[in-house]
């Protein structure tokens, strides 16, 4: 094979702008941290790092999933804590109202503030968080109860008794809500007994029914408060898990694509050596001609 000099010059330039591509590819990972730049970079580990960002992303959908679950549970207990003190109110109001020795004026007076705690109660019903209905179900723009005016007492329960639920992992989902008519229709009910006991002077039905109403309604409430603060308790220990889980995918992710900065240095002063050798050379590769002494 005869071998000419455009053949070597060719040969030259094609190995320098080789080496040239590979101080490029060096410098752009030395100054970006990334060793990925384009799916030919490493076919193999663009499509690992395309399955780990999409776990990353499915991961912290569900710690914000769970965070906007614990914000909704907190608000809900905040308000259950709220009805459970105005249910011991009431209580103690029935085990005074109870005593024979009290004037009649004064268990009037009694039922008035029983009528007030009432309205309170609708209000915390009516409780919103974030704009929405806490105790609606899944009517979360519909208030659950109004007074009506005719009795003062709350009227027909607005919502529905479904559940709002997040998920916090793959098919995994917790409902977050309490809906109103399962808690709040019993409170009522006994409320507005006690109520209607008092006004009426009715020592036997303010220190029996209505007072074992009150009693029932406190019982279910801390049935209620006992399982919200359990789910609350599951989305911590998730929310736990799902920020490790976050940190494990990122280190995972890092180990993927971030270059090593020691040997990516070293490479380019290898490719930087060779680049000046294959320069060097090439000078006297391109030596004169017959033609440069016939000028």
């Amino acid at each position: 094979m005869r071998i000419t000099n455009n053949m070597m010059a060719r040969n030259l330039v094609s190995n320098l702008n080789a080496h040239l591509r590979r101080q490029e590819e060096l410098h752009y990972q030395l100054a970006s941290g990334r060793r990925l730049r384009v799916p030919s970079d490493d076919p193999a580990a663009t499509s690992h790092s395309m399955r780990l960002h999409s776990d990353l992303e499915h991961t912290r959908q569900h710690r914000a999933n769970i965070s906007r679950a614990l914000s909704w549970l907190e608000a809900t207990d905040s308000v259950l804590n709220e009805v459970g003190s105005a249910l011991q109110r009431a209580k103690e109001l029935a085990v005074y109202g109870a005593n024979g020795t009290l004037p009649s004026e004064s268990r009037q007076a009694l039922a008035d503030e029983i009528k007030q705690i009432l309205e309170h109660m609708v209000d915390l019903a009516n409780s919103s968080h974030a704009g929405l209905y806490l105790f609606s179900g899944n009517k979360t723009l519909t208030k659950p109860y109004e007074l009506v005016p005719a009795t003062g007492y709350a009227g027909t329960y607005q919502g529905d008794g479904g559940m709002r639920e997040y998920e916090m992992s793959a098919g995994v989902t917790v409902a977050v809500n309490v809906p109103g008519q399962a808690l709040f229709d019993e409170i009522f009910n006994a409320l507005r007994d006690l109520h209607k006991a008092l006004e009426s002077d009715d020592l036997d039905a303010v220190g029996g029914s209505a007072m074992a109403g009150i009693d029932s309604a406190i019982d279910h409430l801390l049935r209620v408060r006992s399982d919200v603060g359990a789910r609350v308790n599951r989305l911590e220990l998730a929310a736990a898990r799902m920020h490790e889980l976050e940190l494990n995918v990122e280190q995972l992710i890092a180990d993927n694509e971030s270059v090593d900065i020691a040997k990516a240095i070293i490479d380019l002063k290898v490719s930087e050596n060779s680049y000046r050798a294959a320069l060097a050379s090439g000078a006297r590769i391109i030596q004169p001609t017959l033609i440069d002494f016939l000028r």
